[in-house]
């Protein structure tokens, strides 16, 4: 099991704690923190203890299930209905800090009801589909990405009709941005198709764990390099744009 750990989550949880870390940092720097970052370096810190709790389906299979014998044969055996769960918050608190940054009341106003449809029909497709217990649900990640790159193209375009373009590299909802994009784009696909390929070809699950492990490297690796950038580099002023 420990070689299993090793091989498969170490390094994502490493990578995750180091972002929570570098952005608690960030929050202990700066002088005048805007709530969003602090919401999110929060958000950070429950990615990083949820994932580390969604270990316990592996832990319970490779011990026998001798600690968590209640969840046998039951539909909490597999952590799916965790993650299933969880990322519909995840979608939603990204949507959230780039809506909120938006100053376009219209523009706001319509990706933010994007958001409640989204997050309403999400929890009704865990509740009617048989994907809840299963698999990673697609249209969570679907309609999630569409969301989130939306609202990062709208924030996008209101810095480059900005001054704050100038300085757009001391903005840490820049790194924040270009992170979750990134890793979004590269995901979704992987997730999306794994419910078909599986479990008849070991091929696509080591492809979808390699590209897993770049994702999260780049994400996590730009978190913490923004935080630490922006700590340092910002003049302790809130972010702007």
């Amino acid at each position: 099991m420990v070689e299993y750990y090793f091989d498969n989550f170490f390094l994502n949880h490493i990578l995750e704690l180091l972002a929570s870390l570098a952005g608690s940092y960030y929050l202990l720097k700066t002088v005048e923190i805007n709530k969003l970052i602090r919401i999110f370096v929060y958000f950070l810190w429950v990615t990083f203890f949820i994932d580390v709790l969604g270990f316990y389906s592996v832990y319970a299979y490779f011990e026998d299930y001798k600690l968590f014998s209640s969840i046998k044969n039951t539909p909490f055996e597999r952590n799916v209905w965790l993650f299933n769960s969880f990322k519909i918050i995840s979608f939603s608190v990204y949507s959230i800090i780039f809506i909120s940054r938006l100053k376009k009341s219209i523009l706001r106003n319509t990706l933010l009801g994007l958001l409640a449809f989204y997050t309403g029909s999400a929890i009704i497709n865990l509740v009617v589909s048989e994907v809840f217990f299963e698999n990673v649900s697609s249209y969570t990640y679907i309609f999630g990405t569409i969301l989130i790159v939306l609202c990062i193209i709208s924030w996008y375009f209101q810095l480059l009709t900005s001054d704050d373009i100038i300085n757009f590299y001391r903005n840490i909802f820049f790194y924040i941005s270009v992170g979750a994009l990134i890793w979004h784009l590269i995901v979704t696909p992987i997730f999306i198709f794994n419910k078909y390929f599986a479990t008849v070809n070991p091929a696509f699950v080591e492809l979808h764990n390699i590209i897993l492990k770049l994702a999260n490297i780049i994400m996590y690796l730009t978190f913490s390099m923004g935080f630490w950038f922006c700590s340092s580099r910002s003049s302790k002023l809130k972010p702007k744009g």
